[in-house]
């Protein structure tokens, strides 16, 4: 969100002051202990009245490994029209994809989106919309429409918008994967940074299977890190790949003072897909969910549970009315969690983590059926088991 006027001819004046429009959330950054938890502020990067919202970043919790992370100010490639793996230049991947990437507006402030189908859909941040049954979107050539809100998701930040029929001259962005980033990829971002619309920025892939809290507290696993720089009015644009597709929705950032210092996040497209798909088709936002509570394979807890190399998550627990639990999936809540099944493949995919493991739920439709593997008393045992609607009743899991 800006605090001036985003068409206003006359250049942007300074910020109005904290307690008018445009306030941010007071950030604090504690002490980093190595090996120890890191809570760090995050500043919402569009969207109302921010005050009472709080949002914290985890780097590091039992439930996951440590992600990789680097950081980097080289953008993509910027010349060339292209490689063999598709990559093109920067300068391309901005003329493509700014016809499809929109300003949205409501009363109470502003953001970014795009358009992601010929049909009118629209994605943005949940919190960029804010209740807002409403809004407004401006595209590249100035037009300017009204959009029905069709959804909005906080447990994922995302809401889809529908306008009636895009401009001729709108082009839908393409969505890529976001599952297999790796530390080093090129990006480019896109949006309405302090209400300067379709601003480009570039960078790289900082880090992945970074945890963000949602606006409901809920946690959106495998957040993608970025030193693209993003501020307030961003929220709800593309980070695009160097193929111009979009991985991911920019949605918050880390800063002691509001504005950009290298460390953005992005809800991850593999994560948005299936509940804007699920929203379009005339549903409602689901998430699957398979019910199960449990520890990642340390080489430590391998050795105890006698299973040295193998990678996977220990099952703890499973909750009575998800789907691994009906497909007889086995737990052990004690230390170590001995006769537990050790799932170890989702769909044929090797899960090292929990970062993997919710990558390959998540990224699926409720109601999909999956084959899931696991370490059985040695042996690798094929379940398969259907995807349910994460019930709504679990509490925030941020902390």
């Amino acid at each position: 969100m800006t605090p001036y006027p985003p068409h206003s001819p006359q250049p942007p004046q300074p910020p109005e002051p904290p307690h008018k429009r445009g306030r941010w959330i007071a950030t604090a950054v504690l002490p980093a202990i190595i090996g120890a938890s890191v809570a760090l502020g995050v500043a919402w990067l569009a969207g109302g009245d921010t005050a009472n919202r709080t949002v914290t970043v985890t780097e590091r919790s039992s439930a996951e490994t440590e992600p990789t992370a680097a950081t980097s100010t080289d953008p993509p490639p910027a010349s060339g029209k292209g490689s063999d793996d598709g990559a093109v230049s920067v300068q391309q991947i901005v003329r493509d994809a700014s016809p499809g990437v929109v300003l949205v507006e409501h009363r109470q402030g502003l953001g970014s989106g795009f358009l992601i189908d010929q049909q009118g859909h629209i994605l943005t941040n949940e919190h960029v919309v804010d209740g807002a049954a409403k809004v407004t979107v401006t595209y590249s050539d100035g037009t300017t429409q009204d959009a029905k809100v069709l959804a909005e998701d906080p447990t994922i930040d995302l809401a889809v918008l529908e306008v009636d029929k895009p401009p001729a001259s709108a082009k839908p962005l393409p969505l890529g994967q976001s599952r297999d980033l790796t530390v080093g990829d090129p990006v480019v971002a896109i949006g309405n940074p302090l209400g300067l619309e379709r601003t480009a920025t570039t960078g790289i892939v900082s880090a992945v299977k970074r945890r963000i809290c949602s606006p409901n507290q809920s946690a959106i696993a495998n957040a993608i890190q970025t030193d693209a720089a993003i501020n307030q009015g961003n929220s709800g644009g593309p980070l695009l790949d160097r193929r111009g597709r979009i991985i991911g929705i920019n949605s918050q950032i880390v800063s002691q003072g509001g504005g950009f210092e290298g460390i953005g996040f992005a809800v991850p497209i593999d994560t948005v897909r299936p509940v804007a798909d699920a929203v379009i088709a005339g549903g409602k936002p689901q998430h699957a969910w398979i019910g199960i509570f449990g520890d990642p394979l340390t080489p430590q807890l391998a050795k105890d549970l006698g299973v040295q190399g193998t990678t996977g998550v220990a099952l703890r627990r499973l909750d009575d009315r998800g789907p691994a639990k009906k497909a007889g999936l086995r737990a052990a809540d004690r230390d170590p969690p001995k006769g537990a099944d050790i799932l170890v493949q989702i769909a044929g995919r090797p899960i090292r983590d929990f970062g993997d493991l919710s990558q390959e739920i998540s990224s699926r439709r409720v109601g999909e059926t999956v084959e899931v593997t696991v370490l059985r008393d040695g042996k690798d045992v094929r379940v398969k088991l259907t995807l349910q609607d994460r019930p709504g009743n679990l509490g925030g899991s941020c902390q």
